[in-house]
């Protein structure tokens, strides 16, 4: 199979999403790239069962401490790739491989297109789901009428065998959330609910945007491992509070990653919540 072949109208589209992006984004993409390697099963899907896919990718940046991997496919719209907000893999500046697991609803558009793979390369931001700077697309194949009765059998098989982790994750409340003073170090209580599972543990891990109005430090110190199933945790941290003023607000972030997977950190859920100041 040729990689990045589709319907012209699905690139025209694909193209015009990706490249409306800010002066500092077209800087990134010049020296950035994301590559499909493989994808498995990449022939002989069923139209409409649900599909557990195994991706290998390859990408490369050098401009950010920090950037997020995102996979989707044109399931729902010929010309709309949606993304699996359960696949946020949080990935360090340079190169390296990562192996994806993730689950669709195949679409066979017959003669109006292909179904496709979309995977996207973007800031680990407020706004990286519109801040690709780098992206790459792979066509997948339908069986045959004769080939179908075998394909399912085959893809419910490996459904079965292959868990991939899932959960929500909520914030519940956060003390103080207003009248917060600018540069005055300040103790917040952060409690959070959350569901994991198809993983026996799973992390939650707390920041804010301290340092840059679109970046959360994640400190390795706000971090809490948990067990599958539903819960709720009140985190105790301690932080300095930062008015951004025009370029944005000050906000808490927490997310949920797969255990003891932290090196890849695989994020399956997030929140986020907006806190005020006395002068907002």
């Amino acid at each position: 199979m040729i990689k990045k072949v589709g319907v012209l109208l699905s690139l025209i589209l694909l193209y015009s999403c990706h490249s409306t992006q800010s002066i500092n984004l077209k800087k990134l993409s010049e020296s950035a790239s994301i590559d499909i390697i493989s994808v498995k099963p990449d022939t002989n899907l069923v139209d409409g069962l649900e599909t557990q896919f195994t991706i290998e990718l390859e990408y490369q940046f050098e401009d950010l401490e920090e950037a997020l991997i995102l996979v989707g496919f044109n399931s729902q719209k010929i010309l709309e790739y949606k993304m699996d907000p359960s696949q946020r893999i949080i990935v360090s500046k340079g190169s390296g491989r990562r192996i994806i697991k993730t689950t669709a609803i195949p679409r066979d558009w017959k003669e109006k297109g292909d179904f496709v793979l979309d995977v996207n390369l973007s800031p680990l931001s407020s706004k990286s789901d519109k801040g690709t700077f780098a992206f790459d697309t792979y066509p997948l194949q339908f069986a045959t009428p004769e080939q179908q009765e075998e394909a399912i059998k085959t893809i419910l098989k490996q459904n079965k065998e292959v868990p991939i982790p899932k959960g929500s994750l909520s914030i519940v409340s956060i003390t103080p959330e207003s009248n917060l003073i600018n540069g005055k170090r300040t103790k917040f209580i952060v409690e959070v609910a959350y569901e994991l599972t198809g993983a026996t543990k799973g992390e939650i891990t707390l920041g804010f945007n301290t340092d840059q109005p679109d970046i959360f430090t994640m400190s390795p110190h706000w971090n809490k491992v948990i067990p599958s199933g539903k819960g709720h945790y009140k985190f105790k941290v301690t932080a300095i509070p930062k008015y951004w003023g025009y370029e944005g607000s000050f906000q808490v972030n927490v997310n949920l990653s797969s255990y003891p997977d932290y090196l890849e950190r695989k994020v399956v859920a997030y929140d986020k919540r907006i806190l005020s100041f006395g002068n907002d």
